[in-house]
């Protein structure tokens, strides 16, 4: 049920963001989302624009309303309605869409929507109570937690020992949970490599014996899946400026004595001034 008319935000920066609420929870109009996001480079009918909702959000997270349902809820007023109805994306399809973001503007946007549009629909009464969102992020928590105890106690991995504070800061950037991070990651494995992720997973358990697999245990074993993860977190990390190129642990090759760009007598100057070198004189 339709609790309220659209109400529309604007902002300098953003332009205009409508949001409605139904049945007690805040949807965001999934094209303002894309096109302040970057999705189909700002052109209005992009075929990347259409797919972005379609790639990035869950089923779960998004829905459509028919054109008949919003005239009659607006009264008439069809201001802010599209002839052919509109796809509406709730809190969770929306911080999928700031993941799969290109723009360093995404965390900026997604920071404005938690500090000042939610907030003003809560204050207005149009919007769920905090406690509620506590709720049921408790209850996420909660499923979560249940679903890890199904699982055997994982080994300790060198690869995700060097992953962790990495899937740390994006966490606390997006305010997310671990296990939603991971299905951001297989959802962008899925959209940049066409990786079919299903398939990887259901191999993974057959070849192993196993009915059940932490998400990316499937991934850590195989250096090329590991690569593409690395890119994806070391991309999202350097353009929301939650690290420095420098401080990134990048995919990349060791520099050795058979590196093409060594010459010889690079490598034996840089030899000598070793405590190998020295000792070895």
């Amino acid at each position: 049920m339709i609790d309220n008319k659209i109400i529309v935000f604007e902002n300098e920066d953003f332009g205009e963001l409508r949001t409605v609420e139904i049945d007690g929870e805040v949807w965001f109009v999934g094209k303002d989302v894309a096109m302040i996001l970057g999705y189909g480079n700002g052109k209005v009918k992009s075929k990347a624009l259409a797919n972005a909702i379609k790639d990035h959000v869950d089923i779960e997270d998004k829905r459509f309303l028919n054109y008949d349902e919003l005239k009659a809820y607006q009264n008439g007023d069809l201001k802010n309605i599209s002839h052919y109805g509109m796809t509406i994306i709730n809190e969770s399809g929306l911080y999928s869409l700031v993941f799969g973001s290109k723009l360093s503007t995404a965390k900026n946007f997604k920071h404005w929507v938690t500090s000042e549009v939610l907030p003003s629909l809560r204050k207005t009464g149009t919007y769920n109570t905090q406690a509620f969102e506590e709720l049921k992020a408790e209850v996420i928590n909660l499923k979560e937690e249940l679903e890890k105890n199904k699982l055997p106690k994982k080994t300790y991995s060198p690869w995700f020992g060097r992953m962790h504070p990495k899937y740390k800061l994006i966490e606390d950037s997006l305010g997310i949970t671990r296990g939603a991070l991971y299905r951001e990651i297989l959802k962008e494995l899925a959209n940049r490599y066409g990786l079919d992720t299903y398939q990887i997973e259901q191999d993974y358990l057959y070849e192993n014996c196993l009915d059940k697999c932490y998400p990316l245990d499937p991934y850590q074993c195989v250096p090329q899946y590991r690569n593409m993860i690395e890119d994806i977190i070391n991309e999202y990390l350097i353009s929301y400026s939650l690290a420095d190129k420098n401080d990134i642990i990048a995919t990349k090759k060791y520099q050795t004595i058979f590196s093409k760009t060594n010459s010889k007598t690079d490598y034996n100057e840089s030899y000598l001034n070793t405590e190998d070198g020295d000792n070895n004189e």
